[in-house]
């Protein structure tokens, strides 16, 4: 550790290539796509033929040695490089990279502690010291790494790949503090070869905060892993992000300044999904998303899907319809299409509101 060893070993990450996603149609093999290297506290791997390059304080150039003494030291001498530090990219990336190490060795660490067996007093105590050491490390890397925008929020995104749900689980945690730099850093990895990282990646947009000027970008990536992407799991994760991502858009503001038109009609065209699952997931969204204008298109899906007598089609919509209208009209498409020919002109005024 830096703050207890004179002769701290530095992680160097080197991140492979990241190729195009493969999109339905293109036969990816999915064993190929799953692949994930597992995590080891001395080796972070972010893809299949990384390399990671160890060295010791001793064999770094001055400036990287400068920057973790500031670290070790702390307080003003930090604030004072951290300044330094974020006015040069390299710099930046040098100490993010060893941050992101320092917070999973941290963890780990942690979690082998508390999992320690039962000792005597003595071991407790001693033990007790560790873990409360190694906590405030923890603390004090995480909590540096918002601090470092957007390069920080692209190295925790890349450790998405990681094989161990627990690690997975705090890069979540991380990256949901990192505020609008979040997003935009896990929608690159709705391009990765692993469906794995795609669907972890999904997942995660749908409860990260707004990209602020960015989040048009993230919006379209997401909805073309909804519509595109070869893997049905990553389509259905994706399109429950479409719709919580549009609900969290409106949380605590006037719905009169909310649109919710883009999200609604990237729900509605996940509606021609192959996938019974990716159609469900999309008329779910409708209805949390709460725009009765998608009436209209779920009276198009009903009368489909009654032709075609896709039964769990037709029921989902009609829970939706009656979650839009306030009206149980059950499965009686001819009764959608009367209300909405009653309320279509109202709806369009209300701009879907109620």
């Amino acid at each position: 550790m830096w703050s207890t060893n004179s002769s701290a070993l530095v992680l160097v990450l080197v991140a492979s290539a990241c190729a195009g996603s493969p999109s339905k149609g293109t036969g990816a093999d999915p064993e190929e796509q799953l692949a994930v290297s597992d995590f080891r506290p001395d080796l972070v791997r972010t893809g299949a033929g990384s390399d990671a390059e160890v060295l010791s304080v001793d064999e770094l150039p001055e400036e990287h040695r400068e920057v973790l003494e500031a670290w070790r030291t702390g307080g003003f001498t930090w604030a004072i490089k951290r300044g330094d530090v974020l006015s040069d990219p390299a710099l930046t990336s040098f100490l993010v990279d060893n941050l992101l190490l320092l917070v999973f060795e941290e963890h780990q660490a942690i979690r082998g502690i508390a999992k320690a067996a039962r000792a005597s007093d003595a071991e407790v105590e001693v033990q007790g010291d560790q873990l409360a050491a190694r906590r405030a490390a923890y603390a004090r890397a995480r909590a540096e790494l918002p601090r470092l925008g957007k390069v920080a929020a692209e190295a925790v995104a890349a450790a998405t790949g990681l094989g161990d749900d627990t690690l997975f689980a705090l890069v979540k945690d991380i990256l949901a503090d990192m505020g609008p730099d979040g997003a935009p850093a896990v929608a690159g990895l709705l391009q990765s070869p692993s469906a794995l990282v795609r669907y972890r990646a999904a997942s995660m947009l749908g409860r990260l905060p707004s990209a602020g000027l960015e989040e048009p970008e993230v919006y379209t990536a997401l909805q073309a892993a909804a519509e595109n992407d070869a893997s049905e799991i990553v389509r259905v994760q994706a399109t429950r992000a479409l719709g919580e991502r549009g609900l969290w858009a409106s949380a605590g503001r006037n719905l009169t300044e909310v649109d919710l038109a883009p999200s609604r009609l990237a729900l509605e065209a996940c509606l021609d999904d192959d996938a019974e699952a990716v159609r469900l997931e999309a008329i779910g969204g409708l209805s949390l998303l709460g725009d009765r204008r998608a009436v209209e298109a779920l009276l198009t899906f009903g009368r489909d899907a009654r032709r075609d007598q896709r039964l769990r089609d037709l029921s989902a919509a009609g829970k939706t319809i009656r979650s839009l209208t306030g009206k149980d009209l059950g499965v009686d498409v001819d009764a959608w299409a009367a209300w909405w020919e009653t309320n279509e002109e109202a709806v369009e005024a209300a701009g879907g509101q109620r």
